[in-house]
């Protein structure tokens, strides 16, 4: 990965952040958090990851961001002094689930 993108993916990170901060309802007692931007070198495309707490709320979480997704692209187009935004697209990080539930 190169600079560019290196720098367009914590761009885009911290631009999100705030805009999924007061765009998205999420249900009460859940918590979201980006936890890695992944930007196509040809920057087409952004995955975003996401990790969700607790995890009982990943698919319909993941629904509300998908649903959102265009909403959230227009307001990071505007934000972003880019050419040309990538599209972004929401994935749920299951790096951190704890597999070992009693």
């Amino acid at each position: 990965m190169n600079n560019r993108t290196i720098k367009i993916n914590e761009l885009i990170k911290r631009e999100l952040s705030g805009i999924i901060l007061k765009q998205i309802n999420i249900p009460l007692g859940s918590f979201v958090t980006i936890t890695k931007v992944e930007t196509a070198a040809d920057l087409v495309k952004t995955k975003i990851w996401i990790s969700i707490f607790p995890d009982e709320y990943n698919e319909e979480i993941l629904k509300i961001f998908n649903k959102n997704a265009g909403k959230l692209q227009d307001i990071l187009n505007k934000r972003l002094s880019m050419k040309w935004v990538p599209r972004i697209k929401f994935f749920v990080d299951l790096t951190n689930i704890n597999i070992d539930k009693k």
